[in-house]
């Protein structure tokens, strides 16, 4: 079923055209009379006057609604979608005129039009929310009075496109689950791992033949099993200062879309929690391509297939145990590197993506404030490792996979600590 938005239009009435006319006619003609004693003009004026009179004993100002079908659609970048502009007054002794309209970054097209009813086609080449307005224009009580308004009549909400480029996780301790991430743990799989003795309770599908026949005994072959992973993107949604921060806001997005495709497509669960606002937004990881699509609305905040909780940390329905959290932040504000030193208390893997680039200075500075810029970033970098928070920059030039490359693997830390 199509869902469909009916909103009033608040008109701002205003003399017409004839209205003013006619006023200016009989003001200017019972000046004359007045000053020229000519009664005859008087005569001339009172049909007029008695026009612009009548305006208070009329019918009551109309009431329009405009339509939209669907009230909200949803594409990506480049794809053109369509929607259904209509417009209804409440009356039959007023006429209404509608025109379309969209914001700058969106291109529109005209397929149907009348004076009441369009039918457009819309195109934008980045992501974001797109209001379709209408303005409308109404002639009422016998054209003497006029009303206008503009009205966001739809939304479209335009999803931000990913590259084709697989993102791997981090390289960590994965959960029980089967999946398509290849472990060192023995189980079912397809890697070989090692050749042992039989023991009372292994399959026969698992024993080696040629090895038991040529050793005297029976031996089964152990390989690798493959795992699952839960991966929740956690986004930076603080405001930032003007200049090179506000571009990284189009490389937290789309880094994010990237690794819900990638986490998705390998056949793990994935989540999304935004921080920034009083009531973050958050959906829980789930896995399927329906879960694309609803992680695409919480970004943008389009729909209400997502959960709001108050506070500034993430909440812990949000992210399941185990999980494994990637944030994409300019880190610039306190609150989020402290959400994200909370959840490594909790025992999560937890990778922050630096996509700021540059110093977020909006006018040019001395060289040497550029440099302590980036040496006091390099200690935040050293800090939060301490910590257990990895911190990897993701500049314009590289890819997010080539980025994610650079985060060192925790596994081998963990068995050299216990060797030692």
């Amino acid at each position: 079923m199509i869902e469909e938005r009916r909103t009033e239009a608040q008109l701002r009435w205003r003399p017409s055209a004839l209205t003013r006319a006619a006023a200016t006619c009989a003001a200017v003609t019972l000046a004359v009379a007045v000053v020229g004693s000519y009664w005859q003009l008087v005569a001339f004026a009172a049909p007029l006057v008695g026009m612009l009179v009548s305006i208070g004993w009329q019918r009551p100002a109309p009431k329009v609604e405009v339509n939209a079908q669907p009230a909200s659609q949803r594409c990506f970048e480049s794809e053109q979608t369509r929607l259904t502009i209509s417009a209804e007054i409440q009356s039959r002794y007023a006429v209404v005129d509608l025109a379309v309209t969209v914001v700058e970054g969106m291109r529109l097209e005209i397929i149907e039009s009348s004076p009441q009813r369009q039918t457009v086609a819309v195109t934008a080449d980045r992501w974001g929310r797109y209001p379709i307005r209408a303005h409308v224009n109404v002639i009422a009580r016998g054209g003497l009075l006029e009303g206008g308004a503009v009205v966001d009549a739809a939304d479209v909400y335009v999803f931000p496109t990913a590259p084709p480029q697989s993102t791997a996780v981090p390289r960590t301790e994965l959960l029980d689950r089967l999946g398509t991430h290849l472990t060192r743990h023995i189980g079912p799989g397809v890697e070989y791992a090692d050749v042992r003795r039989y023991v009372p309770g292994d399959q026969l599908r698992t024993v080696n033949w040629p090895v038991s026949a040529r050793r005297g005994s029976l031996h089964v072959t152990e390989r690798l099993t493959d795992r699952a992973a839960d991966v929740v993107v956690l986004i930076d949604g603080y405001p930032q200062p003007p200049g090179p921060a506000t571009e990284a806001t189009d490389r937290t997005v789309r880094g994010a879309v990237q690794v819900v495709q990638s986490a998705l497509r390998g056949g793990d669960r994935a989540g999304i929690v935004a921080l920034g606002d009083r009531q973050p937004r958050w959906l829980g990881a789930d896995i399927g391509r329906r879960q694309f699509y609803r992680i695409l609305d919480a970004v943008l905040a389009a729909g209400d297939s997502f959960e709001h909780t108050p506070g500034t940390l993430a909440p812990r329905a949000a992210i399941p145990p185990g999980a494994i959290v990637i944030a994409f932040s300019t880190l610039l504000d306190t609150e989020f590197a402290l959400a994200l030193i909370d959840l490594r208390k909790r025992g999560h893997t937890v990778v922050a993506v630096d996509v700021l680039e540059g110093a977020p200075f909006d006018d040019e500075r001395d060289l040497l404030i550029t440099r302590m810029w980036a040496l006091q970033r390099s200690f935040m970098y050293r800090d939060m490792g301490t910590i257990g928070v990895d911190v990897v920059p993701w500049h314009g030039e590289s890819t997010l996979d080539q980025a994610m490359q650079l985060i060192p693997d925790r596994r081998r830390r963990v068995r050299r600590t216990a060797m030692t």
